[in-house]
């Protein structure tokens, strides 16, 4: 089973969601930023890396949100899924198509990847 670990942001009930670039596995598809936990790294570590890596901010790492098991056919992936309860600086596109603050309506319109999805579902209540 690989271990992921996915930033549940909010900003005015808006999520933070990324678009996979187009030469990635599942390009352009939506999901919550994150990314595999290496060896020896604990999950908050690892988001706090990503964040870091991916779109050039600082995080504050808290609370653990939901857990998402999914299996794409090559293995199952599992998603811890943390509140971030700071982000410090500007959001950069370093490696993503696009980025965006939405509310769960506008995520509806979007083509998320399957194994945020439940994530989406259970945060509903708390975006608009």
């Amino acid at each position: 089973m690989k271990l992921v670990v996915a930033a549940i942001a909010i900003q005015e009930r808006r999520v933070l969601l990324a678009q996979r670039a187009k030469d990635d596995p599942l390009s352009l598809m939506w999901e919550f930023p994150g990314g595999k936990v290496e060896d020896g790294e604990s999950p908050e570590d690892a988001l706090i890396r990503e964040l870091d890596e991916e779109f050039g901010v600082e995080a504050t790492i808290g609370d653990h949100f939901a857990t998402s098991d999914y299996d794409y056919g090559s293995g199952v992936l599992r998603i811890l899924a943390y509140w971030v309860t700071r982000i410090e600086g500007t959001l950069e596109r370093r490696i993503h198509a696009d980025v965006r603050w939405v509310t769960a309506q506008e995520a509806d319109q979007l083509e998320l990847l399957p194994a945020d999805v439940p994530i989406l579902d259970q945060l509903r209540p708390r975006i608009g």
